[in-house]
């Protein structure tokens, strides 16, 4: 009879170990579920900004179909580019005074020849303030 009280009493704690675990397991599940739910969101399915994707930006997918023709410059296609204007705004001459190599002190008379580069700047824009005057008239005044 002690064996079987025994038994009983630890059949007892066995099923509430159980049903412990068993609620802990559900509870497990429901908070993988809703971190898997987290992990899934980007900017695309979210109210999330882009730079919060991190490294796992989705591709962008563009609209645009293959041509067929190879990337760059078409074969026939003459191209455009800036050419060197004769009269520059601004001249900045660039000269050494003594060589590179040897240290030989360098002179007016030694030049035999000037290699020019232009550079196209976009001036930044300028402020300008006007100020405008109305000028207040009384009826019948005279000085």
């Amino acid at each position: 009879m002690d064996k079987v009280a025994s038994l009983e009493q630890s059949l007892a704690m066995a099923l509430r170990r159980n049903s412990e675990l068993e609620e802990f397991v559900a509870f497990q599940a429901q908070e993988i579920d809703e971190l898997r739910r987290q992990l899934g969101k980007n900017s695309r399915n979210s109210s999330k900004p882009p730079s919060s994707d991190g490294l796992k930006k989705p591709t962008p997918r563009s609209l645009r179909g293959k041509s067929g023709k190879k990337s760059g410059g078409q074969t026939g296609h003459r191209g455009d580019t800036l050419r060197q204007t004769p009269t520059p705004d601004f001249v900045q001459r660039h000269e050494a005074a003594q060589c590179r190599t040897c240290q030989q002190r360098l002179t007016p008379e030694m030049i035999e020849g000037v290699k020019t580069r232009q550079v196209f700047d976009v001036p930044p824009p300028q402020l300008e303030v006007t100020e405008h005057q109305a000028m207040i008239y009384t009826k019948g005044a005279s000085k």
